[in-house]
């Protein structure tokens, strides 16, 4: 369990990482100037929340890790966070359809085992 929950905790930093991009990435200078500035505004907003998210779940789950057992709320927590992932990887087809078939898969792929890892530990 403790190398699960290690190993799921890097993987957050990891997606912190990688939402700290999205400015770069996805070139959201230029992008997101097309927008109306409320919806410029709540996209930076929920990737920063994101993050911050990302974060916070990397810093439980190295906490978690050194735990001798984890109790019910424990549980709970990781079942929410288990949460979070899986139904990030439903969505992506359903929002971000077929255009980046291999972004999409990896993506699905990404989430649905960082899901699963955390629904493991809940379990």
């Amino acid at each position: 369990m403790r190398t699960i929950l290690i190993t799921l905790g890097v993987m957050n930093v990891l997606f912190a990482l990688f939402h700290i991009g999205f400015w770069k990435i996805f070139d959201w200078k230029h992008d997101l100037a097309r927008l109306q500035p409320i919806n410029r505004a709540i996209m930076q907003t929920l990737n920063l929340v994101l993050i911050y998210l990302f974060l916070g779940f990397a810093a439980l789950s190295i906490v978690l890790a050194g735990a001798d057992s984890l109790g019910g709320l424990e549980r709970a927590l990781c079942a929410f966070v288990g949460g979070v992932f899986l139904l990030r990887a439903a969505l992506q087809l359903p929002l971000f359809g077929t255009r980046h078939l291999a972004a999409g898969t990896a993506i699905i792929g990404v989430c649905g085992l960082i899901g699963v890892g955390y629904v493991w530990v809940a379990i």
